[in-house]
């Protein structure tokens, strides 16, 4: 089980222990038992009609019949990020399997990432085996308005085996229509909550006290309506007093308590008959706290007996529930009515005592490690220097842990001078401003860094300079991050472990974007050698993410393979760096397997890219992870999917301000658009497009000189389209040298290959034959497997003559087979499967999960065997519809009806 890296307080994932008499509930359990199998429930009732005690009982009874129960108390000030990492957790406190990746997108990123919320809880959930409760409890008090539109679609596609529960007063901001007109709904209201005068007196007897007479019964009714707080503290206060009819003529007076301005008054009165002063008075200093210890009410009262009074009243059911949590520390909390009757009275209070009493409860939350709570107790206090020595001491490892939105959340509430105090927090904001891309945010923070008085260290110096180079990066612009950091790629300073992994990252990066290949590996390679020799052996996926996409670039699919696998696999024994890494690796790696014609792990890796996402935020794996996609739907013939791809990489592009992911988006949109007749004009329109974009970068440098050589590649591909064959050999023969000299190998073929297509269509067999052959001993060692085969039709009959020359190398002969073997199996439409191809039940049932677009490993989980076990299924339903990948299958078999 994986639950995210927020800084969670884990009694939010526990109910209340429940005990006293449950009288009155056993129809209402029945009914919602009866009724499990709808998608909703709403318990909806005032503050004290037992929504919570009757949650958590049906809890007890749906995991003594063996369901997983997921329970999230929310809280007013949880925030977006901080209620999806909440809903995460619960569920994996449940046992479901959502992963880590999501979670921690939402720390690195915000919740911009949360689109992707919905479609893995439904994934999560549908891979779960058992029955899954989800409790909201008192979701009325969530302040935060996307949780709700998250739910709401949610709701629309929750598998059968999940089930959602939410207590609160007022009906939350959901459109329920359908539900109600579905009967897919379950709503117990105040009606149903309230006690009957029967169940009243019966209630009263079980709390130790004589069975009211008819008359008490009666009047007790009208004085509570079936209240069950209202009845629990007359309970109290006829225990007290130990005359029922006194008190029941002192309360007559008052309005009916369920009502808001009658609830006050019942509540102050009945309490008053209950507690002495001085008790009272403790329990409103604790009230500063959302829970707590006898431990903590000790050190917040300076009384001992603080915490002997809360077992008291917690034995007795007094207002006071303890928390069902596994921690080593005995929790408890007020009930909600008791609580805000305390709190109005805690606020009353002179502020220098208020402050104190927060104080104090700051210190001890400290010395427990709980700073979520010890800074919310020190910003009630006041106490702002304390808030900032909190934050700075938790900056860092915040920071090396990925959770930058939980830095963030913290330090907005720290005045700028507060936050200046320590240079070390204004670092730690600005790395994670710029990992959450907060850009407006980041200048004030580095202008903040540039007039603290440690600036002028030489350390702080070098930090601030990686941090802008990093943001430049972000923004795709390696020429101007790599001119900052030129010095320090020369000769590296003496730095801490994290300056210098972020210096081999980025730098590396920028050396790649300039062209210097093999330079970038030696740069990581020595900041790897570096760390290893200082904190040990261990893997470092930015830099061998730096090593492997160099690699890439260049055209070595095979040694990119090597680096990238490798460094993916050991990932798996270290679950943090796997949230943080794995999703950009796979990315990669999606094109590498592309490229070496292995559409399996290519697709494995889109699988991973696309669950773990891209928390590292670089723009380069989602070109290749989004292109990838987009040519494996053009592989099976699905042109239309092919450009929806392309146009989700240009709809990003267009958000992150990337003009060089969309040139790529636009490049290859003139490929795929070029191979068909009818879609001429759509193509010469991107072209215009691409052309623009070049003219704009004109002259650019780094990564943003990619703008103009896609623009190039584009050109001769559409001359190609035209059927213009001298001008395709203007463009590609210099263009192809000026990529060859810039190490870029497999484009440099891709053009000469375009040159030497282009004389065969002009009858120069011969010639071309020379110049694709120099290709071949190029393409076999450095695994470019999809070169001829992405070239069409010409380019397998220019295969076809080279393969019949006797003087081939065994290598040389190798491509050709394989290029050749491969275009004998082409991608057809979808058909029915062939005779005797019919799915076994396990087969279909395999192929039903992947139409839901869930992953290889997901489907393992759903069905308890090994992803080896799924593949080898697989590979027997390929066989049997004549299918080449996944997607291909699901087409195939829904074609032929057999999804149901």
């Amino acid at each position: 089980m994986t639950t995210p890296p927020v800084s969670l307080i884990r009694t939010k994932l526990a109910p209340p222990r429940v005990g006293g008499p449950a009288i009155g509930r056993e129809r209402i359990l029945d009914h919602l038992q009866a009724r499990r199998d709808r998608a909703l429930t709403l318990i909806l009732g005032p503050a004290g009609s037992g929504k919570t005690t009757l949650a958590a009982l049906w809890r007890q009874r749906l995991i003594a019949d063996g369901i997983a129960v997921a329970w999230y108390n929310v809280g007013e000030d949880d925030d977006e990020v901080q209620w999806a990492a909440y809903w995460f957790a619960a569920l994996a406190e449940a046992g479901v399997d959502v992963g880590p990746a999501l979670a921690q997108a939402l720390q690195c990123e915000g919740f911009e990432t949360a689109g992707r919320f919905v479609a893995q809880t439904a994934n999560a959930l549908v891979a779960h085996a058992r029955p899954v409760v989800m409790v909201l409890e008192d979701l009325h008090i969530l302040k935060a308005r996307q949780p709700f539109a998250l739910l709401q679609q949610l709701l629309h596609l929750l598998p059968a085996n999940f089930h959602l529960a939410i207590t609160a007063r007022t009906p939350p901001p959901l459109d329920l229509g359908d539900f109600r007109l579905k009967d897919q709904m379950t709503e117990v209201n105040f009606d149903e909550l309230r006690l009957s005068p029967e169940e009243q007196g019966a209630f009263i007897e079980a709390l130790g006290l004589p069975r009211p007479t008819a008359g008490q019964t009666w009047r007790l009714f009208a004085l509570t309506e079936g209240w069950i707080a209202g009845t629990q503290l007359l309970a109290l206060a006829i225990r007290k007093q130990g005359d029922a009819d006194a008190v029941l003529a002192r309360l007559d007076r008052l309005a009916a308590p369920v009502a808001d301005d009658g609830l006050t008054s019942y509540v102050e009165d009945a309490i008053g008959a209950v507690l002495e002063p001085e008790q009272l008075a403790l329990l409103v200093k604790v009230a500063a706290c959302r829970r707590f210890t006898a431990a903590l009410c000790a050190e917040l009262c300076d009384d001992a007996g603080a915490g002997a009074l809360l077992a008291t009243l917690a034995a007795q059911h007094y207002f006071v529930s303890p928390i069902d949590s596994d921690e080593p520390l005995v929790w408890y909390r007020f009930h909600r009515i008791f609580a805000a009757f305390l709190k109005r009275r805690l606020l009353a209070l002179p502020a220098a005592q208020l402050a104190e009493i927060n104080r104090r409860a700051s210190l001890w939350f400290e010395r427990q490690g709980l700073t979520t709570e010890a800074l919310r107790h020190a910003r009630h206090a006041g106490d702002t220097s304390r808030m900032a020595a909190l934050i700075g001491d938790a900056a860092r490892p915040l920071l090396y842990a990925g959770q930058f939105s939980q830095l963030l959340r913290w330090a907005a509430d720290l005045p700028a001078d507060a936050k200046a105090e320590r240079i070390d927090t204004l670092l730690s904001i600005g790395w994670s401003q710029v990992g959450v891309r907060r850009r407006g945010e980041l200048a004030a923070t580095m202008a903040a860094i540039g007039a603290h008085p440690a600036a002028m260290r030489p350390e702080v110096d070098f930090e601030l300079r990686l941090m802008r180079a990093l943001d430049l990066f972000t923004r795709d612009d390696s020429a101007a991050a790599m001119a900052l950091l030129a010095p320090a790629l020369d000769d590296p300073p003496p730095t801490d472990g994290f300056n210098l992994l972020m210096l081999g990252a980025v730098g590396g990066m920028a050396l790649i974007g300039a062209g210097q290949h093999e330079r970038a590996r030696d740069f990581a390679a020595d900041c790897q050698a570096r760390l290893r020799s200082r904190h040990g052996a261990r893997a470092r996926p930015w830099l061998e993410g730096v090593i492997g996409h160099s690699f890439l670039v260049q055209g070595d699919f095979i040694q990119a393979r090597d680096v990238l696998s490798r460094t993916l696999r050991d990932l798996g024994r270290d679950e943090l760096l796997a949230e943080h890494s794995a999703g950009h690796l796979a990315g990669y790696l999606a094109e590498v397997s592309y490229q070496l014609n292995d559409f399996e792990a290519a697709e494995d890796h889109l699988d991973i890219y696309l669950e773990a996402g891209d928390v590292a935020g670089g723009l380069d794996a989602r070109l290749h992870a989004l292109r990838t996609r987009a040519r494996l739907h053009a592989r099976r013939g699905d042109g239309a999917r092919a450009l929806d791809a392309l146009d989700e990489m240009e709809r990003l592009a267009q958000d992150e301000g990337w003009d060089r992911l969309a040139a790529w988006s636009l490049a290859e949109r003139v490929r795929l658009l070029g191979q068909r007749s009818q879609t001429i004009t759509a193509m010469r329109e991107a072209l215009r497009r691409l052309r623009r974009m070049a003219a704009r970068h004109a002259g650019a440098t780094g990564t943003l000189a990619e703008i103009g050589l896609a623009a190039a590649i584009a050109e001769a591909d559409a001359a190609a389209a035209e059927c213009d064959w001298q001008r395709v050999i203007e463009l590609s023969t210099p263009l192809a040298g000026q990529l060859r000299d810039g190490g870029r190998m497999f484009l440099a073929a891709r053009q000469t290959l375009c040159v030497a297509l282009a004389l065969q269509d002009q009858g120069r067999e011969a010639a071309a034959d020379d110049i694709a052959r120099g290709l071949l001993m190029t393409a076999e060692h450095c695994g470019m497997y999809r070169l001829f085969l992405d070239g069409g039709a010409g380019a397998l009959t220019l295969c076809r003559r080279l393969r019949e020359n006797a003087a081939l190398r065994p290598e040389e002969r190798r491509l050709l087979d394989a290029s050749l073997g491969t275009a004998r199996q082409p991608a057809a439409s979808p058909a029915a499967p062939r005779e005797g191809g019919t799915l076994s039940p396990k087969e279909r049932e395999i192929v039903q999960l992947l139409d839901r677009a869930l992953s290889i490993k997901t489907i393992a989980r759903a069905l308890n065997v090994s992803p080896g076990t799924i593949k080898w299924h697989l590979k027997n339903v390929y066989a049997k519809l004549d299918a080449v990948s996944r997607e291909d299958a699901v087409a195939r078999a829904r074609a032929a009806r057999l999804l149901t």
